[in-house]
C-alpha cells in the first residue's frame, strides 16, 4: 500500500468513526425522549411512518 492510498484509509477510517458516534449521539437522545416527545418531532419533521405513529399511540 503506498503513502498515498494508507493515508486516505487513514481520512475514511476517521470519517466512519465520527459517522459512527454521531449515529450514537442521535440514537441516545431518540431513546431518552418520552413516546409524546417523540410524535411531536416526528410530525415537525414531516417524515412519520404510519406503523411508527402507530407504535408511539399505542405507547401514550
Amino acid at each position: 500500500m503506498t503513502i498515498r492510498e494508507h493515508y486516505s484509509h487513514a481520512i475514511a477510517d476517521n470519517k466512519k468513526k465520527e459517522r459512527r458516534k454521531d449515529a450514537e449521539a442521535r440514537q441516545t437522545l431518540r431513546n431518552q425522549r418520552t413516546p409524546k416527545q417523540q410524535l411531536k418531532k416526528l410530525d415537525i419533521e414531516g417524515r412519520i411512518a404510519k406503523k411508527e405513529r402507530k407504535r408511539l399511540e399505542k405507547m401514550i
